[in-house]
């Protein structure tokens, strides 16, 4: 069995290969009321405190994301592409059904 391993933010980002903005509006678990990546069944991953500001990452649960969402083809919903499009005033397909 391999050890586990905790990764710090930006392997972690860098590993799903997205920006940090992102990867904590997207990936990251924030509450219970939304702890999936949005528009899918895919659970975020938890943060792991490593001191007052820094956070670090299971390395098994991100593999586990990264899993997930090759099987799922990706997920097409993303909070920062839409919050991105809004101040850009422009507009995505997920935007325009809300």
């Amino acid at each position: 069995m391999r050890p586990r391993r905790i990764v710090r933010g930006k392997e972690a980002w860098g590993r799903l290969g997205c920006g940090r903005r992102k990867f904590i509006e997207d990936y990251e678990f924030h509450s219970t009321d939304d702890p999936n990546v949005q528009g899918t069944d895919i659970p975020r991953v938890r943060s792991i405190p490593l001191g007052p500001v820094n956070r670090g990452f299971l390395e098994h649960e991100l593999d586990a994301l990264i899993d997930a969402l090759a099987e799922a083809g990706g997920h097409s919903e993303s909070k920062a592409k839409n919050r991105k499009a809004a101040r850009d005033g422009t507009r995505t397909a997920h935007a325009e059904e809300l």
